[in-house]
């Protein structure tokens, strides 16, 4: 009993001592006008730290809200959000007039997102001080971030000035990048808004209706409803209160009733509390559901996956577990996101397992979708994976792809696919397997137990990871090295042998960090037995699985754990051939079976000129996960020639996980086609490109390409007695730098070329500007020059607008020049001259190609060049006119109206004159896609 006082007073103790050093903060906000707030607020900071403090820093981050030259409009640009770019400055967002401690503050100090209060004597530790603002908010566009306001709501967060929790020293100066950064937590806070109307919403407690107060473990927000529209949604869950602002009709708001009491219920099973308080806003509802269950509307078509009764249960339990997260624990969400974001992956996934065990990966997407009363997608491996298996597959598509980071990467330096893959999925999965190994309810008990004890205290990952290895009795011993590196793990079994009722099963790892595994035993009739082994810092072992009519071991199964290659974690018992991967052929791409070597076979369409239509099937190996050697062999029927055609190639890739190479890739390939009438041609090429490492929030890239390439074409007498050439080698050299920045798109190349009797030399420099938004001029520069040139005609020279292709390397519809489509084909290439002034160059040439958006999908362009021939004196020419860009990059018609040839609307045949641009390429297609060319067109 004197114990259990004891402990009560000193818990008591502990709470009151905690509270007394707990900053606080009280405000009052007065609008002036729309976009205008005044403030009059009193800071009580502690020092906290274990140095006296010579001064404070507050955090300004409404001075992130520039159009240029912070992180925000950094990552908004590389986000390709161009909005606040552009926005005039009276939609952008600032601090005015500021006065601490009634000293006005210099107007050209307010524009810095860090401002430091210097005090007149040191701050002890322990002490505190109080401070006085007085000052103006000019709120930004709401559509930048989701935050600030416009004709119907306000909605305010990181606008005010604030203390940094995570900074006790005060030295370091932290940037606002729209990352739901934490920045002043476990303050208390007292908020009065005046001469606002519409009604107000906040996470913290509401006093009165325009008074809140509290204290939260994440940054104050207030959601303000200038027209009285929004019908909150509200339900009290034992001591929560939960507040739900998205819109939602009847029937949703009675499905909640039902869904949310069980979800909360879920969550406090695993965390062991709830906040007091839960707001949901429409961006935090936006931002936080559960992505891949929505439904999918092409065109008139919608592609339905799961019902919407699932959806709004499984998209709230996503953000009820985020959110709750969030408050539950005190964690820098920048340098230890990964703890906060993958506990809330491991709810999900825990949800998920209990509650849709059966429901799949696709959901009724397979049953439902058909074509001719036929299902397709019943066919393939993908529909077979459970919907729990997303986290798994989502990493295991990252890491062949070699665009993963390591899990402890800080979260504003992970590419906006890792900050969902990596911070979140990963570590979620992590979290589980590690809940698999010792049991789900002794990892929940780990992790309410954890932030029980750390309530009042910031999370240190050094902690965190020590007191999770304890609790998985060292079986997480791995993750202190793991998480600060690239992984590439891989186990294999080698081989087994039957001793008495076990087999003893030989089991190799690419990695000496301890790291458990699970192997699965399955019988004849599909019933499994699943057992764990921990391991040590050897690579290779023998473990003991015992016998019960075992006809299949599987290692690591349902991806459970994240391995750079499944193909060899299972081993069947019976039958000589029974492990040999059998040859298996399928429709349409798929994520792979390990168990077979599987063969995609797709039909596929082409057109030329002198072949017309071409059917044929592709062959490959290629799935919807990189892998290192792929193959393809296409086969076409040409229905102009009636003959076979096609085209094979044989490629193998490297991607060290840590090296200065990205991707080093080696192969070759040909080609069989015809290029004028009865005539064909044969193409057989070898190549090597180096894709160099970049930043992975960087748009740029760094390519070195190398390429050998024989080429035999078929020629008539008249060609042979005009000496064309009908058999040459080639060999080329080229270093590309590409630089796909939303603003400023820009590239440059180098080539070198060596032929039989020629060398050259040439240098291509692309730069396209958007100078106001949705309005771009592109510049392209080209240079070439021959180093040596003795061929005997212009086959090989410079063109200068239109393309001799004798690499075969475009994608033209008629390789001839004479008439037709030929010349009206044009490809951005070489002199790039839209008006047929004169063919090629085989001394030296410059061109500069002009174009300049004028309004939507109209734009002008102009060519300026310069070229020499030998024998005769460099030559001017220019040509200007106007461009229809149907799709760009994609489908283009250019329109030549004057130009050195004159007004060329009145010369003859003038609709041979007009050129258009014709090159599919699906890469091509989704950039504009994702760029939303179609949704504002």
């Amino acid at each position: 009993m004197n114990k259990r006082r004891l402990l009560s007073l000193l818990t008591l103790f502990l709470f009151s001592f905690a509270m007394a050093q707990r900053d606080s903060i009280g405000m009052s906000v007065t609008k002036l006008s729309e976009n205008t707030l005044k403030v009059k607020e009193f800071i009580t900071y502690h020092n906290t730290s274990k140095n006296n403090l010579n001064r404070i820093k507050l955090l300004n981050w409404i001075a992130a809200y520039k159009p240029s030259h912070t992180p925000l409009s950094k990552r908004l640009l590389e986000e390709r959000k161009t909005l606040m770019h552009f926005a005039p400055r009276k939609k952008l967002g600032k601090l005015t007039q500021l006065s601490i401690n009634s000293t006005a503050i210099p107007a050209n100090a307010l524009n810095k997102e860090n401002i430091y209060i210097l005090l007149s004597s040191p701050l002890p530790p322990g002490n505190s001080v109080n401070i006085s603002l007085e000052y103006t908010l000019q709120l930004p566009d709401i559509n930048f971030t989701g935050y600030g306001q416009d004709t119907s709501q306000y909605h305010l967060k990181y606008f005010f000035l604030v203390p940094d929790s995570f900074d006790k020293d005060n030295q370091n100066p932290k940037y606002y990048e729209n990352l739901e950064e934490k920045q002043n937590i476990d303050t208390h806070w007292s908020v009065k808004f005046s001469d606002f109307d519409g009604k107000i919403y906040s996470n913290l407690k509401k006093k009165s209706e325009d008074t809140f107060e509290g204290s939260i473990d994440k940054d104050p927000e207030f959601f303000i409803d200038k027209k009285n529209t929004t019908v909150p949604y509200t339900i009290n869950y034992e001591n929560t209160l939960v507040e739900i602002l998205p819109p939602l009709n009847n029937e949703e708001r009675e499905q909640l009733n039902f869904y949310l009491p069980l979800q909360l219920s879920f969550i406090k099973s695993i965390l062991g509390s709830l906040p007091s308080k839960i707001l949901i806003t429409p961006k935090y509802g936006k931002d936080n559901q559960f992505m891949g269950i929505q439904d999918i509307d092409l065109w008139k078509f919608k592609l339905k996956f799961f019902p919407d009764n699932e959806i709004l249960d499984i998209n709230y339990l996503s953000i009820l577990a985020k959110h709750c997260v969030e408050n539950s624990i005190k964690n820098n969400n920048i340098a230890n996101h990964w703890i906060e974001h993958g506990l809330a992956s491991y709810i999900e996934i825990q949800y998920l397992k209990k509650f849709y065990s059966k429901s799949k990966l696709l959901g009724q997407l397979p049953d439902t979708l058909s074509f001719f009363g036929l299902h397709p997608l019943k066919w393939s491996n993908i529909s077979k994976f459970d919907l729990k298996d997303r986290y798994g597959i989502a990493y295991q598509y990252q890491m062949t792809q070699n665009q993963d980071q390591p899990i402890n990467t800080p979260y504003n330096e992970l590419s906006d696919m890792n900050k969902t893959v990596i911070s979140s999925m990963q570590a979620g999965v992590l979290f589980n397997f590690l809940a698999e190994k010792i049991g789900e309810a002794k990892f929940n008990d780990f992790v309410k137990e954890y932030i029980t004890l750390h309530k009042n205290n910031t999370i240190d990952r050094k902690d965190f990871l020590d007191q999770l290895i304890l609790a998985s009795g060292y079986s997480g011993e791995f993750l202190e090295d793991y998480i600060n590196h690239k992984n590439r793990v891989n186990f294999k079994i080698k081989y087994f042998q039957k001793s008495d009722n076990n087999f003893l099963l030989s089991v190799k790892k690419n990695t000496p960090l301890p790291i458990p595994f699970q192997a699965k035993t399955i019988d004849s009739l599909g019933n499994s037995k699943v057992f764990w082994y921990d391991t040590s810092t050897k690579t290779k072992a023998i473990y003991n699985i015992p016998n019960d009519k075992t006809q299949l071991i599987v290692l690591n199964d349902d991806y459970i754990f994240p391995e750079i290659n499944l193909r060899d974690n299972y081993i069947y018992t019976t039958g000589f051939f029974s492990n040999m991967k059998k040859p298996k052929f399928k429709l349409f791409t798929d994520i792979p079976n390990p168990q077979y070597n599987e063969i995609f076979v797709t039909p596929t369409f082409k057109y030329t000129y002198y072949d017309k239509l071409l059917i044929g099937l592709s062959f490959t190996n290629k799935n919807l996960l990189r892998q290192p050697f792929i193959y393809n062999l296409s086969p076409y029927y040409s229905t102009g020639t009636g003959k076979q055609t096609g085209v094979t190639s044989f490629m193998y890739s490297f991607s060290p996980k840590d090296a200065f190479v990205q991707e080093l890739s080696l192969g070759v390939g040909g080609a069989y086609f015809h290029y004028n009438k009865n005539l064909a041609f044969k193409k057989f090429s070898a190549f090597s490109n180096i894709l160099f490492r970049k930043n992975m929030r960087s748009d740029i890239d760094h390519l070195l390409r190398f390429s050998y390439q024989v080429v035999d074409k078929q020629l008539t007498p008249l060609m042979q007695a005009r000496k064309d050439y009908g058999h040459y080698k080639l060999l080329n050299a080229g270093y590309l730098i590409r630089n796909r920045k939303t603003i400023f798109e820009h590239s440059s190349g180098l080539n070198f070329q060596l032929g039989e009797d020629f060398s050259k030399i040439s240098s291509e420099n692309f730069f396209r500007w958007e100078y106001l938004r949705d309005r771009k001029i592109s510049f392209r520069l080209f240079g070439g020059a021959f180093i040596q040139n003795h061929t005997r005609n212009s086959f090989f020279d410079f063109s200068i607008s239109s393309l001799s292709n004798y690499a075969f390397s475009y994608s033209l519809i008629r390789q001839d020049g004479d008439d037709d489509f030929a010349p009206r084909q044009f490809i951005l290439a070489e002199g790039g001259f839209k008006s047929g002034i004169n063919r090629s160059a085989n001394r030296w040439i410059t061109t500069l190609n002009i174009d300049n958006n004028i309004w939507k999908i109209i734009d002008i362009y102009g060519d300026l060049g310069i070229y020499k021939n030998k024998g005769v004196p460099a030559k001017f020419i220019w040509d200007s006119g106007l461009k229809l860009k149907l799709i760009p990059d994609v489908l283009e018609i250019y329109f030549p109206i004057y130009s050195s040839l004159g007004f060329e609307p009145s010369l003859k045949n003038y609709q041979r004159r007009i050129r258009f641009m014709f090159e599919f390429d699906v890469s091509t297609l989704m950039i504009q896609i994702r760029r939303g060319w179609f949704s504002h067109r």
